[in-house]
């Protein structure tokens, strides 16, 4: 029976003990041999100290005034499983009745994939859910009155601890939505962007940073304190992740999309902007960048 970093293991008594008293059992895991002991009149113990996710088998060997039996045939394989870690990183931008909050994944999902996220606001209670994503807007607020927000995970077992609070952010009727407009396609033979620019550029490389010029193209202001993206990686070579962030500033360490070889997937960033009006894309290992443009907040 699966647990969390644990998995409890049950047997059956031998049949020949010969004429002698089993005095304990002992199960190990493998890998890792792990083991557990039971003593007599206990056909069943928990092996612990075991990595939620990974698959492991056990065997068992009952001992008596004779020494060990064999080891028994080993179980089927089975995941220990947990509930997420928190999610970390979380920010708000404000924008009118409402803030558009994003946060980083937790390290540990428990060895079960996230399935939803569930932000709440603090004044308020106020709440938005994704299913993968890691941004969401939190609407219904209160112009001017600060607001800072938790961030839940969920897995197949249930639900993490509430991530720590943000900085409080106050919602302003200043946030500008825009028509999408792609702003970066590296692919070649594809649609253009909206101005010819940061079209073709092909493949970014590994521990690479792409700076994207936002303000001033797709209807962004050139004062723009902050944008809202549609960020996508196609092709990659190798698993990775990227990072977007103001350009100018350090590396954070963290990251907005994580992905695997040769998998499609995008996810919605808010980026800080930074000096001269750009963005920085950070990928880890070689992809192929697509970014489209959704809307700002203008500063102040």
């Amino acid at each position: 029976l699966a647990g969390d970093g644990q998995v409890v293991v049950s047997w059956t008594a031998p049949e020949n003990t010969v004429d002698s008293e089993i005095i304990s059992y002992t199960v190990t895991a493998a890998p890792g041999d792990r083991t557990c002991l039971g003593i007599t009149g206990g056909l069943n113990c928990a092996v612990t100290g075991l990595t939620n996710g990974t698959s492991y088998t056990f065997t068992v060997v009952a001992t008596n005034d004779q020494g060990n039996s064999a080891a028994s045939a080993a179980s089927e394989a089975v995941q220990p499983l947990g509930i997420p870690g928190q999610p970390t990183s979380v920010t708000g931008l404000a924008g009118d009745g409402q803030v558009v909050v994003s946060w980083t994944a937790p390290e540990d999902n428990g060895g079960s994939a996230i399935t939803a996220y569930s932000v709440r606001s603090a004044p308020g209670g106020r709440t938005c859910t994704t299913t993968g994503d890691r941004v969401c807007a939190v609407s219904g607020l209160t112009n001017g009155v600060p607001y800072s927000f938790t961030v839940t995970a969920t897995n197949d077992v249930g639900t993490s601890l509430a991530s720590v609070a943000s900085i409080a952010a106050t919602p302003s009727s200043k946030f500008v939505g825009l028509t999408p407009a792609r702003t970066l396609e590296s692919r070649r033979g594809q649609i253009s962007t909206i101005d010819s620019k940061f079209w073709q550029i092909g493949k970014r490389s590994a521990r690479s940073i792409t700076e994207l010029q936002v303000t001033g193209r797709g209807g962004v202001a050139a004062d723009a304190d902050a944008v809202v993206l549609n960020v996508t990686v196609t092709d990659p070579s190798a698993p990775g992740f990227l990072t977007v962030f103001p350009c100018g500033a350090n590396l954070p360490n963290s990251s907005n999309l994580s992905y695997t070889t040769g998998q499609t997937v995008g996810n919605s960033v808010v980026a800080k902007v930074g000096a001269g009006g750009k963005v920085c894309i950070y990928t880890h290992s070689a992809t192929h960048l697509i970014v489209d443009t959704n809307g700002y907040f203008p500063t102040g």
